[in-house]
């Protein structure tokens, strides 16, 4: 019988290609895509220890809920 894990991130942080190596993980907000001051990227981390068969793993899924876009 499949079983169903949901996992969350255990950590996360947002980087500016400008200053792809300024850390932003103290910021509240994950922004994404381009912007004036060049693109910004979502890093997300997952603690995965627990599936110790990786062949186990049939199928992933991952969602994302945008809650303000500039357009």
């Amino acid at each position: 019988m499949a079983t169903t894990t949901t996992i969350y991130p255990t950590d996360d942080t947002h980087i500016r290609e400008p200053n792809a190596t300024t850390n932003y993980g103290t910021g509240i907000y994950l922004p994404i895509g381009e912007w004036s001051g060049g693109r910004r990227h979502a890093l997300l981390e997952f603690d995965v220890s627990s599936f110790t068969t990786p062949s186990d793993i049939v199928s992933a899924n991952f969602s994302l809920t945008a809650i303000s876009s500039s357009g």
